[in-house]
């Protein structure tokens, strides 16, 4: 049988490491800096549960995660509320917050909690939920989300390891470095300092961010190794600029907040910004950072048919 390239890249995955992330990533700089994962497209993700369904190796390596996920139904959890507690599984806790429900019977993921993970009369332990949550165990509940259909389908992005700089305050007078995470169809994603952002940033009605996004159009129309040609002899200030002309004026009121579960570890928020929010003060950088997104989904989908001909 002929498997697809998803199929022998994600079997040796699942068979010899259960505990790292599923799949493969597929690089666009040569040091990892700008890569696409398949999970962050519905196509591949398709291409993952078609490879299930023909490869019965994989689909038994597959189903050996989901038995190890399927353990933490057992490993019991309790939350004590003034009212009453509430008795729950490490593996419902996972679901929940995975698919998007934010709460537990109306309990705060992030709040501060009386949980206990003896019985349901103690000893209890003030924390917050999120923090029984493992980042590998996370991330897996993710993927296998994503297979089986139970999280929306995913536009395409790709993910950025690079530093911008955002000013902020009353006249832009203070600046810190953020971290750029994520290109998507619609706009970026960002991480910052979480003190940073709600004790200085969002008290003020602007930022600027300062993005140097012509590194991305130099990338338009080139094939794969150029542009990882690109990108690379740049990975050390890859879309960094400090030039006035480069600064993006954002409403404070266009910015989109969260926190990921590491939120009272990492103390980090990430913050969206809609392209609709940036295309009538630099419609140039805009076009760019668009272009090159729709070029890197077509550079991907050209990879992967050639390694199915090659199959």
């Amino acid at each position: 049988m002929n498997k697809s390239p998803l199929s022998r890249l994600l079997s040796p995955q699942f068979s010899n490491a259960l505990g790292r992330s599923l799949g493969e990533e597929l690089p666009l700089c040569e040091n990892h800096s700008v890569v696409f994962h398949w999970a962050d497209f519905f196509e591949t993700c398709d291409e993952v549960r078609n490879s299930l369904a023909q490869d019965p190796e994989l689909k038994q390596d597959f189903e050996r995660l989901l038995t190890k996920l399927s353990r933490l139904k057992s490993v019991p959890v309790w939350i004590r509320t003034p009212e009453k507690v509430i008795q729950s599984s490490m593996y419902s806790l996972y679901e929940k917050h995975i698919l998007r429900n934010s709460h537990l019977d109306g309990l705060d993921f992030f709040g501060p909690m009386e949980v206990s993970l003896i019985s349901g009369t103690g000893p209890f332990k003030i924390m917050a939920l999120s923090e029984f949550f493992h980042k590998d165990t996370y991330q897996q509940f993710v993927l296998v989300s994503l297979i089986n259909g139970e999280l929306p389908k995913r536009d395409f992005r790709i993910r950025f390891k690079a530093k911008v700089l955002m000013e902020y305050g009353a006249n832009l007078e203070s600046s810190t470095l953020v971290s750029f995470e994520q290109l998507t169809k619609h706009g970026i994603l960002f991480q910052i300092n979480a003190d940073t952002y709600l004790k200085e940033v969002c008290r003020h009605p602007k930022v600027k961010l300062v993005i140097d996004s012509s590194l991305l159009g130099k990338c338009l129309g080139k094939d794969l190794e150029e542009v990882k040609h690109i990108l690379s002899a740049q990975v050390h200030n890859l879309l960094y600029s400090s030039r006035i002309e480069d600064g993006i004026e954002v409403d404070i009121s266009k910015l989109h907040a969260s926190s990921s579960f590491e939120f009272l570890k990492d103390h980090k928020k990430f913050i969206f910004i809609p392209f609709s929010a940036l295309s009538s003060v630099d419609p140039k950088g805009v076009q760019r950072m668009t272009q090159f997104v729709d070029h890197a989904q077509n550079l991907v989908r050209n990879f992967y048919q050639q390694k199915s001909r090659a199959a």
